[in-house]
């Protein structure tokens, strides 16, 4: 039958299965980003609000969701900021940047770990966090201070009237290192 078909109409078929292909392996992706088909990413418990920041959180249900891999900051070395009252420890291959001002109006201090890497950026602001509105969080401590995280990937943590969004960017290859950044965190 098929034997038989035009080249327009086997062209037709060809196309449409592979718009089914790609549809279906697009749906497939965006599941896997949410976590859902093979369940990658950890169930949490019930959404609370935090009624400081009108944010949702959800509240980890086991303690082995809280488990992370992070690197071991020993023979870090410490950075300390008098302007936002924040000490943290970073690995010494790395550099940091003065704080610049961004358009958005933000305060940012850079670190670079080099090269082949995104800079791990900090965030300040007397207004509100940065880019975190809309997105999924749940409850933290950093530094001994409530925060809120985006899948150890974004903190935000309100410090007085200082808003500070601690954001590793997109070298997820770091994230190791980023966890030990924020686990060594401290205000003054």
């Amino acid at each position: 039958m098929f034997n038989n078909a035009s080249p327009q109409t086997k062209s037709f078929v060809v196309l449409v299965l592979l718009a089914v292909f790609g549809s279906l392996l697009t749906l497939w992706l965006i599941g896997v980003m949410k976590g859902e088909p093979g369940k990658e990413y950890a169930e949490v418990g019930p959404r609370t609000e935090n009624k400081q920041d009108n944010k949702t959180i959800q509240k980890p249900s086991s303690p082995e969701v809280l488990a992370k891999e992070v690197a071991d900051t020993s023979a870090w070395k410490e950075f300390s900021d008098s302007k936002y009252g924040i000490n943290f420890k970073y690995n010494p291959d790395w550099k940091i940047k003065p704080w610049t001002k961004s358009k958005d109006g933000y305060d940012v201090l850079e670190i670079d770990p080099g090269r082949k890497y995104y800079n791990i950026k900090i965030y300040a602001s007397d207004k509100s966090f940065y880019v975190m509105d809309g997105l999924p969080v749940q409850g933290a401590t950093v530094g001994g201070v409530q925060a809120l995280d985006v899948s150890d990937l974004l903190y935000g943590v309100k410090k007085g009237a200082t808003y500070l969004t601690f954001d590793l960017g997109l070298s997820l290859s770091l994230k190791p290192q980023f966890n030990g950044l924020i686990e060594s965190v401290k205000f003054q």
